[in-house]
């Protein structure tokens, strides 16, 4: 898989990791790989990014997750510790592909993927396409302008619950064509979890909120702001508009609406350069 991706293509210019060599020892595959110093997690643990080097690293990353869909893969555990880094912050790959699969090869399963970054279609048994990798993209993004997880959490009912606190509701259409839907919801009601055995009824009238943007602005204003210049602000927040634009594009519940990684990759805020 790794050779198929990189095939053709200059090192520099893929942004999924380089595969240089592979041996065998004692019966064990190894595998030689370009080596970068640092990963996402790590990069995060001070204070989030600037909007300008989310923007270049989200350029890459998109480009990466367009790569695999271009040759059919799903990697389905995008998450920052398996996006790596170079020294400066300036230079991404994305590694981590030993769950990856390719879409004729998918089967449905609600654990693929690492939890928090895990899209909703995926808990519910909906599907495992590449709407899955395009959600985990966009929690990346938020991420890396937030400096936290969107939906942390620690069970499938929980990350539910407060992906529909913050997205609104799951479409009656996408419920009844899920094979995991009875196991959270029982006659259009949520089963939601309070602790490991009580449960609590919720119609599922859950509305999208502004807790996105107001985590974008308030991590901007607290870490950045200050040391910028109003000309310098202005241009920020116009760059943070178009990355909330295009975060309300990725982040649809519904698989079926949400934007495809070949639009998210000629998305203004990924595609186009701003004046800086």
């Amino acid at each position: 898989m790794l050779m198929e991706i990189q095939a053709d293509i200059p090192i520099d210019n893929l942004f999924c990791v380089y595969l240089k060599n592979t041996f065998s020892i004692n019966g064990y595959w190894c595998f030689l790989m370009e080596f970068y110093p640092t990963n996402l997690e790590l990069a995060m643990q001070k204070k989030p990014f600037h909007i300008n080097m989310v923007q270049d690293l989200s350029r890459q990353l998109v480009a990466a997750v367009t790569l695999l869909r271009n040759n059919e893969i799903v990697h389905s555990d995008i998450k920052p510790s398996h996006i790596l880094l170079n020294t400066s912050y300036t230079k991404l790959k994305l590694c981590g592909f030993d769950s990856s699969y390719y879409i004729c090869e998918a089967e449905m399963s609600p654990n693929i993927g690492s939890i928090s970054y895990r899209a909703p279609e995926v808990i519910l048994g909906h599907s495992a396409g590449f709407s899955i990798d395009v959600w985990s993209t966009a929690l990346i993004l938020h991420e890396m302008a937030t400096g936290q997880k969107l939906f942390p959490g620690y069970c499938n009912w929980d990350i539910l619950n407060r992906q529909m606190c913050t997205l609104g509701n799951i479409p009656h259409e996408m419920l009844s064509r899920s094979y995991f839907s009875n196991k959270y919801f029982v006659n259009g009601k949520f089963k939601k979890k309070n602790g490991l055995n009580a449960e609590k009824m919720v119609n599922n009238i859950f509305k999208r909120t502004n807790k996105i943007s107001k985590s974008v602005y308030d991590a901007y204003y607290k870490h950045w702001a200050p040391s910028r210049t109003k000309m310098q602000i202005s241009i920020d927040v116009q760059k943070i508009k178009s990355l909330l634009s295009l975060l309300d594009q990725m982040l649809v519940m519904y698989p079926n609406h949400r934007l495809p990684i070949e639009f998210v990759y000629a998305n203004p805020f990924v595609y186009e350069m701003f004046d800086c």
